[in-house]
């Protein structure tokens, strides 16, 4: 299993969750949850984008159940307003959409970065947008 990453830029009030290409099970998904919300800067970010590019999602019912608590549980004090989900496939949109339901700021989910750019509206330029993004691929 290659391992997710993410990456924060408080400055900039964003960040990006990179989900490793392959077979992506729940307990990686959860994993990098965790570590995220635990992070030091996990507060002070507004705009969060969420890779699924070439993710081949791995689960039962049971598990999107144990995925959408964890995604409403916070440890710190959550101040996103927009998150969204880049997705390339029927299945991980499907899942973008059911968990995009648990979250308490506004989530989009889409398959471009122009349009992850357009339904953030992060404050940054969109080339730094997309070195960002690229940066943890």
């Amino acid at each position: 299993m290659n391992m997710s990453i993410y990456k924060m830029y408080p400055k900039d009030k964003f960040a990006v969750v990179t989900f490793k290409t392959g077979d992506l099970h729940i307990d990686e998904i959860v994993r990098i949850n965790k570590a995220y919300k635990e992070d030091k800067d996990y507060s002070n970010i507004h705009f969060l984008v969420m890779v699924f590019f070439d993710c081949n999602l791995i689960f039962n019912e049971k598990d999107l159940e144990d995925l959408a608590k964890e995604y409403s549980t916070n440890v710190q004090l959550n101040n996103h307003i927009r998150s969204v989900f880049l997705v390339d496939g029927p299945k991980t949109t499907a899942f973008a959409h059911l968990i995009s339901t648990h979250t308490p700021e506004q989530s989009f989910y889409c398959s471009t970065y122009e349009k992850a750019y357009e339904f953030l509206c992060p404050g940054i330029p969109f080339s730094d947008f997309v070195d960002k993004i690229k940066a943890t691929g």
